[in-house]
């Protein structure tokens, strides 16, 4: 019988997981301030909610779900063209 994920929630996490996403957490923080986005721009941006990006700035989301790492950066150089008339 097969593990669900649901039922894998509690299990211990290592140190050295512990300190990745802590890391991971500190640099996004820092790359979010060094682009002067707000966490909730930032959550817009990602399509997240602006308590998702705490969770993710304070270590408490694994930064290879779902491609995080790839959707932060894309989230963080978004760019808009403004067309004015």
């Amino acid at each position: 019988m097969a593990t669900s994920k649901i039922s894998m929630w509690h299990v211990k996490q290592t140190e050295k997981a512990l300190k990745a996403r802590q890391l991971f957490g500190e640099e996004v923080r820092e790359l979010r301030r060094v682009y002067n986005m707000s966490r909730q721009e930032l959550a817009k941006n990602m399509d997240v909610s602006a308590e998702t990006v705490f969770r993710i700035e304070s270590g408490l989301v694994d930064p290879n779900t779902y491609g995080l790492r790839q959707k932060i950066q894309k989230a963080i150089t978004r760019s808009y063209m403004v067309i004015s008339v």
